[in-house]
């Protein structure tokens, strides 16, 4: 366990029997809230919300294994071993009933955790979720072998200098959007620098295990109806899914509400932290 002096929140690392699990414990006396990121971010990544919301919960933003300062496996990186590793966290922090919020690609893991773990969720929130984890990595390919050829080509992580990633940050065209605030924590807490300059992002090429992802058949319309507690899905105007499945996700929750929120992008939780925590604050209370 490690004071950060910054803060005085606490980084605990929570075995969960391959890897170590890397959780940002903000302290706080109010009901537990667990955050968790979608791809390639961190728990750091929530730090604005957590700033936010830490008087009114104890707030525990999770890194994601092969994420931010947790550790990293070849395997283990599915829907199912990510549900896993928020119980061990959950588990060993001792945190009793609590909230969860996640974002995109985490919703996943979030959801399943929701449905299999309902007598421990008080309420949830899904931010711009991911519906089903297969169609999103494989984008609608039906040949495992064509898509795995053209996935292979990987990922960038890696800029030459921290001006050149904030560069990046400040030209593209959805962080941007980003507040202040956040861009400079995704850049002092998210990054990794090397002696000679180079920046990374906190995460690790592991995460791309072809063969999991191909397998991985979590669906949130399959695991809505044990999802039963209280669950509210924040959803941007221009999503393309907005119509034909978000809408149609809250209506098959059996508690579900949905929040359709103009003039924000993908990570408005990002882009807009004091809307978003207010949001969390009224839901939740």
């Amino acid at each position: 366990m490690n004071i950060d002096s910054e803060s005085q929140r606490i980084s605990r690392f929570i075995d969960v029997g391959d890897v170590a699990i890397h959780a940002l414990d903000w302290g706080g006396d109010g009901i537990p809230l667990i955050l968790v990121h979608g791809a390639l971010r961190t728990g750091r990544s929530w730090n604005a919300m957590a700033r936010r919301l830490h008087d009114d919960f104890r707030v525990i933003a999770i890194d994601v294994r092969g994420h931010g300062d947790s550790g990293f496996t070849t395997a283990g990186n599915d829907s199912r071993s990510r549900m896993n590793d928020i119980a061990h966290v959950s588990a060993e922090l001792d945190l009793g009933p609590h909230f969860i919020m996640a974002h995109s690609l985490g919703c996943v893991a979030a959801g399943l955790y929701a449905s299999h773990y309902a007598d421990q969720v008080k309420g949830l929130i899904l931010v711009e979720p991911v519906m089903d984890i297969h169609a999103f990595w494989t984008k609608g390919e039906t040949s495992k072998s064509s898509w795995m050829e053209k996935a292979s080509v990987g990922r960038k992580n890696g800029w030459a200098s921290m001006d050149e990633l904030r560069s990046r940050l400040e030209q593209n065209r959805a962080t941007k959007a980003w507040a202040p605030e956040v861009t400079e924590d995704i850049l002092r807490e998210e990054t990794r620098l090397f002696p000679d300059g180079r920046v990374e992002i906190k995460w690790h090429s592991s995460i791309y295990n072809l063969d999991e992802m191909w397998e991985d058949r979590t669906s949130l319309l399959d695991e809505a109806p044990r999802i039963v507690m209280p669950t509210l899905v924040l959803a941007r105007v221009d999503n393309p899914q907005l119509e034909s499945n978000l809408k149609t996700l809250s209506r098959v929750l059996p508690n579900g509400t949905i929040n359709v929120l103009p003039d924000l992008g993908h990570s408005m939780y990002m882009e807009n932290p004091s809307l978003i925590a207010d949001i969390a604050r009224q839901f939740f209370g």
